[in-house]
């Protein structure tokens, strides 16, 4: 039990975590525009990120709104694949990795994503599990100011508010009694503007935008 509303939740429903999905879906509604007029939607990476965002949406739904052992698949997947196409795509569309080296650091972000989740297991509300991926929105933050590259700054951006995000799940149990439907619906509605974010730093600074043609 990791959600406060699931305490309340009629035949599995939870109103206010299950409806703040919507932001995911908005989310990839802007990442679309975005990276349309970037040209980049024909580029496998760009347009996979923008179908697994709305996947997100649509799983996180479907997960809160029954509670169900598949709809915790479908709300699990789609972040794990988000999470490791953005960081392949940015690897070598921002930073010029070639792909060996961007399929290396996911499967180390894989390893240790499991590896914390084993060893920590509820932790933090199960929050333990994200601090490997926001070890890795820090990572990118560094390796941008080290290049010198304009997505620094929103990638630094990012990496705060994903901490955010995370402590906001993490109290969720804990201002329950306080707040009646807790924090885990804020959880959402950060990580929709955290994809927000993302896609607009791959829209803005990809490099095969920027190529001649």
């Amino acid at each position: 039990m990791h959600y406060c509303e699931q305490l309340r939740a009629l035949n599995g429903f939870e109103p206010w975590n299950a409806m703040t999905n919507a932001g995911f879906v908005l989310a990839a509604i802007w990442g679309h525009i975005a990276l349309r007029r970037a040209a980049l939607l024909g580029l496998a990476g760009p347009r996979w990120l923008v179908r697994l965002a709305a996947a997100i949406g649509v799983g996180s739904f479907a997960w809160h709104a029954t509670g169900a052992a598949w709809a915790q698949l479908a709300d699990v997947l789609p972040i794990l694949g988000f999470v490791l196409v953005f960081l392949g795509t940015a690897l070598t569309g921002l930073f010029g990795w070639i792909r060996r080296a961007a399929g290396a650091a996911c499967v180390v972000l894989v390893l240790t994503v499991v590896l914390a989740a084993c060893v920590a297991g509820d932790a933090l509300n199960g929050s333990v599990a994200y601090l490997p991926v926001w070890a890795g929105l820090l990572a990118l933050s560094v390796l941008a100011g080290r290049q010198a590259s304009p997505a620094g700054r929103p990638f630094a951006g990012a990496t705060l508010l994903f901490a955010l995000s995370l402590g906001l799940r993490t109290i969720d149990l804990r201002v329950c009694s306080a707040t009646v439907i807790g924090t885990h619906f804020l959880w959402h509605l950060c990580n929709a503007l955290l994809i927000v974010l993302l896609l607009t730093v791959v829209a803005r600074h990809h490099r095969a935008r920027h190529a001649p043609a």
